[in-house]
C-alpha cells in the first residue's frame, strides 16, 4: 500500500456560515432571563466533575519547534545548520506552508493558537471496567489546531494503526478514570497509537501524541463512542450526505441508501465504527473520512440558530456532552469561545497523518519526508500547504 496523505473532498474550504450575531443575541436574552447563568453553572460542574489532572506534558522535548527552520517559508533567517528545541523532532528545513489569516497582536494575544486533541474511545465487551490492555481504546484520534486568532482551524487526524515507540506508562483504569502506581513496559519496541489509551488512558495517549507529532497538546476532550450516540440523539439527529450506501461487513447496512438524510445516534454510533465496508478497500483510511463527516455534521448542529434558540435543548446538549466526556485543560467559557469561532465563519481544514503500510504487518508507518513539512506548518501556526 503506497503513502497516503490526503484532505477530505471539499475538506480545504469548509465553512460554517456566520451565525455569530444569533449567538451574541441569544445569550443577551437569556443572560436576561437568568437561563444562560444556570445553563453554565450546570455545564461547568459537570465538566469539572469530568476533568482528569496531570494528562497534559507541556514541556515535553519532543515537541518541535515553534519558530521556522532557516531557509524555510515563515523564516526571515538564512538558510543554513542548526537545530531545533523540539528534541527529537528537528525541524523541517523546507518545510511549507503558508502564514494563517492575519490578525492583529491583541487578537493573537487575547486568542493564542492551540492544540485540542479529541479522542473517541470504542469499549466493548464489557470492559467498561478494570486496568490494562484491552478496556478500551483511542480508535478516533484528531488534534485540532486552532489558529491564532481563533479564524481558522486545521483537524489532523491520526490513523489508530499508526505505529509509535512503545511508551511506558501508569496504568489506567477505565472505571475509575484514575491512573494507578503500577507502571506499564511493553515487552515490544513499538505498538499501534491506538493501544495507549487502554494501557494508560489520556496520559498515555498525549505522550504518544506528542512523541509521533511533535506537536504539543494544550487541552483534550476524550468520548466514549456510546457518547457519540447519546450526543447526536440530544441534538435531534444530524443531517449528512452519502454518495453511496455504508455497508460494514460486521454491522451490516448501516447507511442503507445514498443521498441526503439525518441519522440518529444508534446509525452514527455504527458510522465511527465502520471499517470494512462494501466498495472502500481504503479500511481505517476509509473511515477516518467517515468519521470526519460525522464531527462536521455535528458541529453545524451545535452552532446551529435553532439550538441556540431553545434553552431546553441547549442545555440538554451541554449536559449531555459534559457527561460522556472526559477533558483535560477545558472549561466552559473555552468551549463557547470555539464555539462562537466556528459559528462565526471559521475555515475548517481537514489533513490526514501521511502514512505507508509497514512491511512486516497490518499496520502503518508515518511517511516522515511528508508528515514533517506538515506537522511544521502546524507546530509554527501555519496553514500546511496541499
Amino acid at each position: 500500500m503506497g503513502s497516503t496523505q490526503g484532505r477530505s473532498a471539499g475538506g480545504r474550504g469548509l465553512l460554517l456560515t456566520g451565525r455569530a450575531v444569533v449567538i451574541v443575541v441569544t445569550i443577551a436574552v437569556l443572560a436576561g432571563l437568568g437561563t444562560a447563568f444556570v445553563i453554565h453553572q450546570r455545564a461547568g460542574s459537570a465538566i469539572a466533575a469530568n476533568s482528569i489532572d496531570d494528562a497534559l506534558f507541556a514541556d515535553d522535548p519532543n515537541l518541535r519547534s515553534t519558530t521556522a527552520a532557516p531557509g524555510s517559508p515563515g523564516s526571515d533567517a538564512p538558510a543554513g545548520p542548526g537545530t531545533s528545541a523540539g528534541g527529537t523532532h528537528t525541524g523541517s528545513p523546507a518545510s511549507s506552508g503558508s502564514p494563517a489569516p492575519s490578525v492583529s497582536p491583541e487578537d493573537a494575544a487575547a486568542k493564542p493558537a492551540e492544540n485540542i486533541l479529541i479522542l473517541g474511545l470504542d469499549t466493548r465487551g464489557g470492559a467498561d471496567g478494570g486496568v490494562g490492555p484491552g478496556t478500551s481504546q483511542s480508535d478516533v484520534m484528531m488534534l485540532v489546531h486552532v489558529y491564532a486568532g481563533h479564524r481558522q482551524i486545521s483537524v489532523l487526524s491520526i490513523p489508530r494503526d499508526t505505529y509509535v515507540t512503545a511508551p511506558s506508562c501508569l496504568l489506567w483504569n477505565n472505571a475509575t478514570g484514575k491512573v494507578s502506581d503500577t507502571l506499564f513496559t511493553s515487552q515490544y519496541s513499538s505498538w499501534k497509537i491506538t493501544n495507549a489509551y487502554s494501557v494508560g488512558g489520556p496520559q498515555c495517549t498525549v505522550k504518544a501524541i506528542q512523541e509521533l507529532t511533535g506537536l504539543r497538546v494544550d487541552r483534550l476532550v476524550a468520548i466514549q463512542f456510546n457518547g457519540f450516540k447519546a450526543i447526536v440523539d440530544a441534538l435531534g439527529g444530524v443531517t449528512m450526505t452519502f454518495a453511496s450506501p455504508v455497508i460494514d461487513a460486521n454491522q451490516g447496512a448501516v447507511i442503507p441508501k445514498a443521498g441526503v438524510q439525518t441519522i440518529d445516534g444508534e446509525q452514527a454510533l455504527k458510522l465511527v465504527r465502520s471499517r470494512i465496508v462494501q466498495g472502500d478497500s481504503r479500511g481505517d483510511l476509509g473511515r477516518i473520512d467517515r468519521q470526519r463527516l460525522l464531527v462536521l455534521a455535528m458541529l453545524k448542529k451545535m452552532t446551529s440558530t435553532g439550538l441556540l434558540a431553545d434553552p431546553g435543548r441547549l442545555d440538554s446538549v451541554m449536559q449531555t456532552f459534559a457527561q460522556n466526556s472526559t477533558s483535560a485543560n477545558l472549561d466552559v467559557d473555552q468551549l463557547l469561545s470555539l464555539a462562537t469561532s466556528l459559528s462565526g465563519g471559521a475555515k475548517i481544514d481537514f489533513v490526514t497523518l501521511p502514512t505507508k503500510q509497514d512491511p512486516k504487518s497490518e499496520g502503518l508507518d508515518m511517511v516522515a519526508s511528508k508528515a514533517d513539512p506538515l506537522l511544521d506548518a502546524l507546530a509554527q501556526d501555519r496553514v500546511p500547504s496541499n
